[in-house]
């Protein structure tokens, strides 16, 4: 199955995965096929990037696929991505834009292992639920999903949804910008 991606909705996922972390899938980004979504997470912020919209090859269901690759984001001249699932020996991103001069593949390494329950920890989207009393979240992970995506300091109206289980805020934000609209950002509260 072939996946083209739009690079601000990739390089926002790619902000959120971690770097280093002993939980190596962690250290990746999850495709999701079934539900055509990109996920990163680090365990203190979680970015879904909705794919729907993404050019696919095949209605074929495949299961899910972690990646390990770009350690750093996309150069602002790449405008969209391709990954081919289909090549599970030799993956690579394909790099696309009008502008782009650089490479035009990246190395990306398939990691063996099962991706956390992510959809769990996903605050509902229910106007009933409650705002938690005190909660403290680390907002230092939000500048960098919004720094790998390459998005300008533009207006931007977030509509915040707290779980009333996971205790997780939802930011949906709303910009000029359409491709960042896709993105969904969870924030984990942090342990104090």
């Amino acid at each position: 199955m072939k996946f083209t991606i739009n690079a601000k909705v990739f390089n926002g996922v790619l902000g959120a995965r971690a770097v280093n972390d002993i939980r190596y899938y962690l250290n990746g980004f999850y495709l999701n096929p079934e539900t055509l979504e990109i996920v990163g997470t680090n365990g203190h912020i979680m970015v879904i990037g909705d794919i729907s919209d993404c050019q696919k090859t095949t209605d074929e269901t495949e299961t899910g696929f972690i990646f390990d690759g770009c350690p750093k984001p996309l150069p602002r001249a790449v405008t969209h991505v391709t990954i081919d699932t289909k090549q599970a020996d030799a993956m690579k991103l394909e790099l696309h834009g009008d502008r782009y001069k650089g490479p035009r593949f990246a190395e990306l390494v398939l990691i063996d292992g099962k991706y956390p329950a992510y959809d769990r920890v996903k605050a509902d989207n229910d106007e009933s639920a409650t705002v938690p009393a005190v909660q403290k979240f680390n907002t230092e992970y939000l500048y960098r999903v919004f720094k790998w995506g390459g998005f300008k300091q533009e207006q931007c109206i977030a509509k915040f949804v707290f779980g009333d289980n996971t205790k997780a805020c939802t930011i949906y934000p709303r910009t000029d910008d359409e491709s960042f609209n896709s993105l969904h950002i969870t924030l984990m509260p942090c342990r104090v």
